[in-house]
C-alpha cells in the first residue's frame, strides 16, 4: 500500500486499504485465495460446501448422527430487538424520567412499541419451547 498520503485524507486511505490488500493477495496467490474458510485446529478449505458440512457436523452433531433427542432452537435463546428494555415496566418508567435533551444527547428513541412486540415474541418463544420440549425438531426463529 502506498504510504504517501499526499492530498488523500486518512479516511480515504483507510477506506481503500482493504481493497488494496485483497488486490495484492490475488496478484500474489491468484483467485484461489479469495475464499479460504478457516475451520480451526489447522483445518482450512476453499470449498464452501466442505466448510458448511464441517460446521454443521461440529455445531449440530446430534442431528448429523441422527441421535437428536430434544428440540434445537436457532438461535438458542430469545433475542430481543430492544435488549435495553428487558424489564418492560422499569424501561417505561425510566424513559419517561428522561428530559428531551438527555434523549438527544444519548441518541435514545422511544422503543416502547418495539418492546411491546418483543414481549409478544418472547411469550411465543416460551410457548413454542414448551410445546416442542420432548420432540426431535429444529425450530428456526427470526
Amino acid at each position: 500500500m502506498d504510504m504517501n498520503c499526499g492530498k488523500q485524507s486518512v479516511e480515504e486511505l483507510l477506506r481503500r486499504a482493504p481493497q488494496q490488500v485483497k488486490k495484492r493477495r490475488i496478484e500474489q496467490h491468484g483467485d484461489l485465495m479469495q475464499n479460504i474458510y478457516n475451520m480451526g485446529s489447522g483445518i482450512r478449505t476453499v470449498k464452501f460446501d466442505e466448510a458448511a458440512e464441517a460446521m454443521f457436523k461440529r455445531t449440530y452433531p446430534e442431528i448429523e448422527s441422527n441421535t437428536q433427542l430434544s428440540p434445537l432452537f436457532i438461535p438458542e435463546t430469545f433475542l430481543p430487538r430492544v435488549p435495553i428494555g428487558v424489564d418492560q415496566e422499569n424501561y417505561n418508567n425510566q424513559f419517561e424520567k428522561l428530559s428531551d435533551d438527555d434523549k438527544k444527547i444519548f441518541n435514545l428513541k422511544d422503543m416502547r412499541k418495539e418492546l411491546d412486540g418483543d414481549m409478544v415474541e418472547k411469550k411465543l418463544y416460551e410457548e413454542v419451547s414448551e410445546f416442542y420440549k420432548n420432540k426431535e425438531v429444529v425450530v428456526l426463529l427470526g
